[in-house]
């Protein structure tokens, strides 16, 4: 009779350990699920961020090449600058001090560095030789988010360079930048 005692009160204690490793169990899967809940906020989040981002992008890139197609940078003197200081165009736009573009109701602006004529970078036009003309478009965003391209066409000179040293580019942007804050 002894040892019938001593079996149910053995197995009345393995009971207790079964339902504290059931709970232990059911909390540690409860944090996994809500660390799971938790990577998946974190990534739509981050994937909401990018998607804005590259939506800012476009829209930045689709106000400079309307700016580009109007030809605004031959038409607007107001919004010019001779000094070929990339950092001088960021800093009157970040100061207010750059044209007024709408687009979208939204408002963007922009300044126009004219860094001159390159004799020895030449564009091919119609079978002539003609030294290139560049220009430095930058365009900000309420968001203070800049897109800056730099852009060639066809200059005045007939591109005097000495023999070997003359190099040839389209017309049109050939380069650009992107900057944050």
């Amino acid at each position: 009779m002894a040892k019938t005692s001593s079996l149910i009160r053995s197995c009345g204690h393995d009971k207790g350990m079964i339902l504290l490793s059931t709970v232990t169990m059911m909390a540690l899967l409860s944090l996994l699920v809500l660390s799971l809940f938790q990577s998946i906020f974190l990534y739509a989040k981050a994937n909401s961020h990018f998607t804005s981002n590259h939506q800012e992008f476009y829209a930045l890139e689709t106000v400079a090449h309307l700016l580009i197609q109007s030809k605004v940078f031959l038409k607007e003197r107001g919004c010019f600058c001779s000094e070929p200081d990339f950092a001088s165009a960021l800093k009157k736009l970040k100061e207010g001090k750059g044209c007024r573009f709408l687009f979208k109701q939204e408002n963007y602006q922009y300044y126009i560095n004219d860094l001159k004529e390159y004799s020895c970078l030449n564009i091919r036009l119609e079978r002539k030789i003609r030294s290139s003309h560049h220009w430095l478009l930058s365009v900000m965003n309420e968001k203070q988010q800049f897109l800056q391209l730099r852009i060639a066409w066809e200059g005045s000179g007939q591109g005097q360079c000495r023999e070997g040293q003359a190099k040839y580019i389209p017309a049109g942007i050939i380069s650009w930048r992107y900057l944050q804050g």
